[in-house]
């Protein structure tokens, strides 16, 4: 039934409490610590006194422990020692000081895992950190490893193991740590060990992994292996460490085998080392003898373990027989269910219990197997001491049982029984326990029945006589009613004269109405909250019919001469020897005066709290100390959004009561207005907010204490002004200032900024921070154009305003406001589908508003402004971004007038220098020829020349003269034009011929600069367009007149010639082409036919800053009075003025400077009947025009200067006219 094992007897098991372990403190670990900091900074010192001992360990040592070498010693150190330090002053020490040790403990052990690794890594990958002489530099004699100041990759690898370790056995968290911790340490000691076997050896190999790896210093490897030693025995009670230091007999021969197996392979391997290097004998050997050694060794360690396990063995078959012989007994003696038998832990668990135990706890064997019995859940509170002083007697004592005692056990109806306990505790660590409980209940009960029929035998009749006058004389004289049933069923209950003075009856009568109809009164009526109560409900009877106590049952008794008193009744049964009833007591206190005047006071309480909740003014009682809120009036519940919290102590007031104050953080307890005039303090006008589900209410607080007077207590007075509309009224104000003061700050920056932009983003913040604004875009019409384009933004992306940058009218929101030209307000933009607010609900806008830009009637653009905080805009919000937005419109206006200010004053600077630089070119032009006009006639008139030469000066002062000629006739068409007086004769003209013609003029000019000169006219035969051909060049009829299209073309060959350089190409071609008319809008639309006259020339061409003002009069590529090319810039003005005046056009091309350019002229052609009766009228025209001046050989000459007048005359009488002077 019950597990024997508990009980254990250990005398014949015959195993001693502790097999020899050696006591497992936390010295060893700080010793390691110690000397692993010890070493640390001692190296560190060397390295900084350069004192090579410390850095060697020993004079002649190899190698040297390298300053990141000490550095991780003492890190290691320190996080070993503090993490000891928690362990031992666990309970001593403050929770923020073990906090601090493990941080720093923590932090030590990454810094060593993390030196080790980066080390690693420099050696695997050839890095370099520099890390190796952050602190110290290293000798560059030194040869032992690749770079100077390094540790060894040996070296690397232990500390990066031990960081690890030391951080594993820090977390508290896992179980598995300390199993992984403890293979990492036996994994860096095993490396440190390798180490020292090859400075015992004298074998470099062992303390370095490769050639120039860096090696291990002997004290470094010393300190390695001690500071492992120091982390396992750390973790000494867990993990591998746990089989060796248990008191187990497998700890015991660990520790036994332990230190020989790792000492003498460790001897004889340096013995036999040293032999072979003797020539004592050869390696092969050497070899065998260390492995016959080694054979003999675990030989003799198998035996000793055998050995070991046959003496356990043998042990274990005696104590099996011993234990089974008493543990019969003892299940005989617990199966005898004399005492109650229990077996379970020091924490309250248990595990079986006899028969005997589950009787004293009223529990079952199913209730002890589910678990339900726990020994804490049977022992009072106030026993609970005893069962800790017995725990405490059975850890001290040498065989774990302590003295019984007596203690209750609560059973399992609840119920307490007496009980002798006594237990013996079990295990290694004694916490398991074998207990026995025994029932004392029947020998304390009849003790103490006993001890009370002594008392009740010697009191009873010494104080009967007397209790029962005693009693008499107080019924008789007590003011309050008493009446007492002598049977269970109160049919006769007699009365002392006070309560028969309320009934209104005679002391001897009976007062029961359940009595016999002759007994029965019937001159009174019981009622209860103003219902007749039956006789099974009346208090007396119903208390003797269930055997049960009233207290506190108020009645009215109503005579029949209709007065009524109240009483208030309180009855007790009364029992028999046998616990039944035998009648009742009850009493009968008259109140009626009493409630009368607590009516009256009601009544008037009642009146004043009426008064009070038809007072608008919330108003609130508070109790002075507690801070309890007694009273609110229904206009505070109504400010409260409900009922006013009440009878809340200051120390609960945050828990009904939200109050903030100005800066709006919330008021603490202690600073309430209630708390505060609780106190004494008085209130006057305090202004806080109150925050309840309805919302935030401003309120001033004015608050008093009403002293104690007329018999009330002293209460405090606190009185509510909600100043809601108040700050409505402040705020509608200062948002009426801000308005003002936005609208003056526009009206002082329109008058002193230029710039719309940035006066509208100077608006825009300060608008912003008073309506809430995120978003304002600014549209400006464009020009004789039905679009607008973004003029500035802010509060959208680049992106996005390059998508919206032009808009047309119509298009979206900003383009309907344009199209209507009235303002649009969308509010609840997030709960719109309309598909023109798609963008803004992008966007995260909740409200927008676009207004048009109007001066003078004229629409100049839009600005619209939205938000993403404000679902709508006031009227007034709108009435102010209305204002702005026309104040907007008169700066955009304004700033347009003067950009076009500036722009004139510009263009009247432009003219001017064109004028200036005109004159000083026209000077130029006009003082070459008449130079050389001069000098030759000068030359003519005072020398002889050679008919040669004086054909030579007349040809150059000719043709210096014919310069002059063309030059102001060109400056008279120019003025002609600007006046509209040009002479136009138009009729039909074949281009053809006027072209020749135009050829045959300048060709004089291309030969002397060798051009090639090439014409291309049109011919129907061919069917090509401007082909040369041999055939005969078809006709090509425009209306025009003959002189001005040959003036068109002589000026583009003119200026093909000179811009064209010695030896260059200039072509002319004669085209025809048709062009669709726009402006007409059909199914099948006109083709207007063109005469296309093309100039090509492949001379210093046009660049393209220059190309659009080829055109424009006085305008000179190089204006300069030292330009390679002269002229005054009017032929390719007058080419363009006249061809339109004809009706066509003219363009030029040019791929850049020498690249040449072709001039082209487009005119229309006349029709085939228009042409040909158009023909025949320019040949009547042709001979009317031939038709002579007079009938006789006489020529008139209008008189003007006498030198032209005289050169008049002189030319034609060469051609035999005689010249007639007419005065003008």
């Amino acid at each position: 039934m019950l597990n024997i094992h508990y009980l254990r007897i250990k005398d014949l098991l015959r195993i001693p409490a502790r097999l020899g372990v050696v006591k497992v403190t936390s010295a060893m670990p700080l010793a390691s610590a110690a000397i692993a900091i010890f070493i640390g900074s001692l190296v560190l010192l060397g390295w900084y006194f350069d004192i090579e001992i410390l850095k060697k360990g020993f004079p002649g040592s190899p190698a040297t422990m390298k300053a990141n070498t000490a550095l991780c010693f003492l890190l290691s150190g320190l996080s070993l020692w503090l993490s000891q330090i928690m362990v031992v002053q666990r309970t001593s020490s403050g929770e923020k000081r073990r906090v601090f040790y493990l941080r720093m403990s923590r932090f030590c052990a990454v810094a060593v895992a993390g030196i080790g690794l980066l080390t690693i890594i420099q050696y695997s990958f050839g890095y370099n950190f520099g890390i190796d002489e952050l602190l110290f530099q290293d000798s560059p004699i030194v040869l032992t490893t690749s770079h100077s100041g390094r540790m060894g990759v040996n070296t690397a690898l232990c500390f990066t193991l031990i960081g690890v370790a030391l951080y594993l056995i820090i977390q508290t968290n896992k179980q598995c740590k300390y199993w992984y911790a403890q293979i990492f340490t036996i994994i860096a000691a095993l490396i440190s060990l390798q180490s020292l076997l090859g400075y015992a050896y004298k074998e470099d190999l062992l303390y370095r992994i490769a050639l120039h790896t860096g090696s291990m210093a002997f004290h470094a490897a010393l300190t390695l292996m001690t500071l492992c030693i120091g982390i396992l025995w750390a973790t000494s009670k867990q993990g591998l460490m746990q089989v060796i230091t248990n008191d187990s007999y497998g700890g015991v021969i660990a520790r036994r085998l332990l230190f020989p197996a790792i000492i003498i392979p460790f001897a004889v391997g340096w013995l036999i080392l040293n032999g072979e290097r003797a020539g004592m004998y050869d390696v092969g050997f050497a070899i065998s003898l260390f492995a016959i050694i080694l054979m003999i060794i675990f030989s003799v360690l198998v035996w000793q373990s055998a050995l070991v396990i046959d003496r356990l063995t043998r042990q274990r078959y005696r104590a099996e027989a011993a234990l089974k012989i008493n543990e019969e007994k003892l299940q005989s003696f617990v199966n005898a269910n004399i005492i109650g038998i229990l077996s379970g832990d020091i924490f309250g668990g248990i595990y079986e219990g006899n028969e005997e135990f589950l009787r004293i706890t009223g529990y079952t064997q199913e209730d002890l197997v589910a678990g339900r019995i726990d020994w804490r859940n049977l022992t009072p509170p106030e026993f609970l001491h005893l069962d800790e002083q017995g725990i405490a007697q059975g850890k001290s004592s040498v065989d774990g049982a302590c003295v019984p005692f007596q203690k209750e056990c609560i059973r399992k109806d609840g119920s307490r029984v007496p009980v002798l306990v006594g237990f013996v505790l079990l295990g290694e660590e004694r916490e398991k326990s074998v207990a026995f409980i025994l029932d004392v209940s029947e020998r304390e009960t009849a003790l103490r029945k006993l001890q009370e029929s002594k008392k009740k035998i010697l009191k009873l009749n010494q104080k009967l006589e007397r209790r029962v006058t005693e009693l008499q004389t107080l019924l008789d004289m007590i003011p309050i009613g008493i009446g007492i049933a002598k049977d269970p069923e109160c049919h006769t209950i007699t009365m002392n004269p006070t309560f028969a003075k309320l009934l209104k009856m005679q002391p001897h009568e009976n007062a029961s109405l359940n009595a016999p109809p002759d007994e029965r009164p019937t001159t009174f009526k019981i009622f209860h909250e103003s219902r007749e109560l039956t006789e099974q409900e009346l208090p007396m009877q119903y208390a003797a019919a269930h055997g049960v106590e009233i207290l506190d049952f108020e009645v009215d008794v109503v005579h029949d001469d209709g007065t009524v008193a109240t009483m208030l009744e309180y009855v007790t049964p009364l029992f028999d020897e046998q616990g039944k009833t035998r009648g009742c007591i009850g009493a009968f206190l008259d109140i009626t005066e009493r409630k009368k005047t607590e009516n009256l006071v009601r009544n008037h309480q009642k009146w004043l709290e009426d008064i009070l909740n038809w007072m608008p003014i919330p108003i609130a009682f508070i109790e002075p100390g507690t801070a309890r809120v007694t009273f609110a009036n229904q206009a505070a519940d109504k400010l409260a959004g409900g009922e006013f919290p009440k009878n809340k102590p200051a120390e609960e007031y945050h828990t009904v009561y939200h109050c903030t104050d100005a800066a709006g953080d919330r008021i603490p307890n202690e600073q309430m207005p209630g708390v505060r005039v609780a106190r004494g303090e008085s209130l006057t006008g305090l202004e806080v907010d109150w925050h309840t589900s309805e919302g935030i209410s401003p309120l001033l607080i004015y608050s008093d204490a009403l002293p104690a007077i007329h018999g009330y207590p002293e209460t405090c007075i606190m009185t509510f002004q909600n100043i809601t509309k108040l700050k409505q009224v402040e705020k509608n104000l200062l948002s009426s200032c801000k308005n003002l003061q936005l609208l003056f700050n526009t009206a002082n920056s329109l008058l002193s900024s230029q710039e719309p932009v940035e006066l509208m983003n100077s608006i825009f913040q300060e608008l912003a921070e008073q309506i809430d604004l995120d978003v304002y875009l600014n549209y400006v019409v464009v020009e004789n154009s039905p679009m607008m384009r973004l003029s500035s933004y802010i509060g959208i992306s680049e992106e996005l305003a390059k998508e919206i940058e032009i808009l047309e009218f119509g298009q979206a929101v900003c383009g309907n406001v344009a199209r209507t030209q009235q303002p649009i307000a969308l509010n609840h933009i997030n709960q719109s589908t309309d598909p023109e607010t798609e963008l803004l609900r992008s966007q995260g806008i909740t409200a927008f508003y676009c207004y048009p830009l109007m001066t003078q009637g004229r629409l100049v653009g839009t600005l619209s402004f939205g938000s993403r905080h404000v679902a709508d805009f006031t009227e007034n919000e709108q009435g102010i971004m209305q204002a702005v937005c026309d104040q907007m419109a008169i700066a955009i206006d304004r700033a347009n007038l003067i950009n076009s200010l500036q722009t004139q004053t510009e263009q009247l600077r432009e003219a001017n220098r064109m004028k200036d630089e005109f004159l000083a070119v026209l000077s130029h032009e006009l003082r070459s020829p008449l130079n050389a006009i001069v000098g030759w006639s000068h030359l003519l008139r005072i020398r002889k020349f050679s008919e040669d030469q004086v054909a030579e000066g007349l040809e150059t002062i000719e043709r210096n003269a014919k310069m002059q000629n063309q030059l102001i006739d060109d400056l008279l068409d120019i003025s002609r034009i600007t006046r509209g007086k040009l002479k136009f004769n138009p009729r039909n003209c074949d281009l053809v011929p006027i072209i020749k013609l135009a050829i045959d003029t300048v060709s004089l000019a291309a030969q002397a600069k060798e051009i090639n000169l090439h014409f291309y006219p049109y011919s129907e035969e061919s069917g090509e367009l401007g082909t040369q051909t041999r055939q005969l060049a078809s006709s090509v009829i425009v209306s025009g007149d003959s002189d001005r299209l040959q003036q068109i073309i002589w000026n583009l060959l003119i200026n093909a010639i000179k811009f064209t350089p010695q030896g260059g190409n200039v072509e002319i071609r004669l085209n025809k082409t048709a062009i669709c008319s726009p402006e007409l809008k059909s199914d099948h639309p006109q083709l207007t036919k063109y005469a296309e006259i093309q100039v090509i020339d492949n001379g210093v061409g046009i660049t393209a800053d220059f190309l659009p003002y080829v055109f424009d009069r006085f305008r000179q590529a190089d204006s300069s009075s030292t330009r390679s090319y002269g002229g005054l810039g009017l032929g390719l003005s007058l080419v363009r003025h006249l061809t339109e005046l004809h009706g066509g056009t003219v363009y030029v091309e040019s791929l850049g400077e020498n690249q040449g350019s072709t001039f082209t002229v487009k005119l229309p052609l006349l029709e085939a009947s228009r042409n040909a009766q158009e023909q025949k009228y320019g040949e009547g025209s042709e001979k009317s025009s031939s038709v002579p001046l007079g009938s006789s050989d006489c020529l008139p000459i209008l008189e003007g200067e006498k030198i032209e007048c005289e050169l008049y005359r002189q030319v034609f009488s060469c051609i035999c006219l005689n010249p007639l002077n007419q005065r003008n």
